[in-house]
């Protein structure tokens, strides 16, 4: 689709949530959305496509509470 790594992640969250029509309320980190987020262990969002497939996950947070951190 050639998009830049930023314009995919906008895609698949901000984007996303409008488009399943709850973006008033999730889609992107903001004071009285919903507290999901995923913590990679990248440098920046440019990293992503070169790990595709690799575990960068780092920390999981659901409804603003941590469900998962990587153990090392």
């Amino acid at each position: 689709m050639r998009l830049s790594p930023s314009e995919a992640l906008s895609a698949v969250t901000i984007n996303a949530a409008h488009a399943a029509g709850i973006g008033d309320s999730a889609g992107s980190l903001e004071p009285g959305k919903l507290g999901d987020a995923v913590i990679w262990r990248a440098r920046s969002v440019g990293e992503l496509p070169y790990w595709v497939g690799a575990d960068l996950v780092d920390v999981v947070v659901k409804r603003g509470r941590i469900v998962h951190r990587r153990a090392d």
